[in-house]
């Protein structure tokens, strides 16, 4: 399977995912502008300073992941990008692309036995005292980035995160970044 992402300039909201598979394709809108500066037209895809980056490779990952986990069902090509398709407007209809990182964030974390994503942005906003339209809220793994309109940036963690980040370090044997955040 094919996943591109791709801009329509004549729509506000100009981002699209195209799902193909040999003659089967299938093509939605992911509800969200991307800047012209922050596309990269060779890469197709949004460049690290975008918020949505990571979580347009995330849900890159998950569409892939889910295709083959459909396709070992046996389910036709065709059905499985409609499914697909269906499952992404599902998130994007209650907050855009914010909703499929909303999704990913919870599916990803919940065996490491996280708060919901909804959890970080209410204590974000019970400690910080900014309401939803001061700020924009990003997942990064296991955490939280946010940044204000003020310009000021934020990432917030748990000890479920960080414990979990740890012993996925060890598990690698990633020394560096064992050394880094002990």
């Amino acid at each position: 399977m094919t996943i591109a992402f791709y801009l329509d300039q004549a729509r506000k909201k100009n981002l699209y995912c195209r799902l193909s598979d040999g003659s089967a394709q299938i093509a939605f809108p992911l509800g969200y502008t991307v800047e012209a500066d922050r596309w990269d037209r060779d890469w197709q895809e949004t460049t690290p300073e975008d918020p949505h980056f990571l979580t347009l490779g995330s849900f890159r990952s998950y569409l892939d992941r889910r295709y083959h986990e459909l396709c070992g069902l046996a389910v036709p090509v065709a059905t499985v990008l409609a499914t697909l398709k269906h499952e992404a407007q599902t998130w994007i209809a209650t907050s855009g692309l914010d909703g499929i990182a909303q999704a990913l964030f919870d599916d990803q974390n919940s065996s490491r036995q996280l708060p919901a994503y909804t959890a970080f942005l209410r204590a974000f906003e019970a400690y910080s005292g900014h309401s939803p339209a001061d700020y924009t809220a990003h997942p990064k793994g296991s955490l939280v980035g946010f940044r204000t309109r003020d310009g000021f940036e934020f990432d917030l963690d748990t000890y479920a995160g960080l414990s979990g980040r740890l012993a996925d370090w060890f598990e690698q044997r990633d020394l560096e970044a064992i050394g880094i955040q002990t």
